[in-house]
């Protein structure tokens, strides 16, 4: 503390939101701050409560969030692909199609 000149009282000091009479957003922090942990706090201990958190598990469950990530992943690339590919057909047919209305043999 010394080092940055700092009063030994600022040691474990929190933040502190300033409120103000006709301000409402002291309402929402409160709120959030104090529901969020407590809300993921009790979706764990749900889940922990169901689930065997052995190093076994934990891997299986990861081995099947990648195989459906890479699923995922692939369908993607598929279907940009087909984008991709239906753009420049779409883009060849159109030049085509100026090619054929320009044509001086039709005149």
């Amino acid at each position: 503390m010394a080092y940055y000149g700092l009063a030994w009282g600022m040691v474990g000091g929190h933040t502190v939101v300033n409120t103000y009479t006709n301000d409402t957003f002291w309402i929402l922090y409160t709120v959030t701050g104090v529901s969020l942990p407590l809300a993921v706090l009790a979706v764990y201990r749900h889940y922990a409560a169901k689930t065997d958190f052995s190093y076994p598990s934990i891997v299986r469950h990861l081995f099947k969030q990648i195989l459906k990530f890479i699923a995922v992943c692939g369908i993607l690339i598929k279907k940009m692909i087909r984008l991709i590919w239906d753009i420049m057909q779409g883009i060849s047919k159109g030049v085509k199609d100026i090619i054929n209305a320009s044509n001086p043999k039709d005149e």
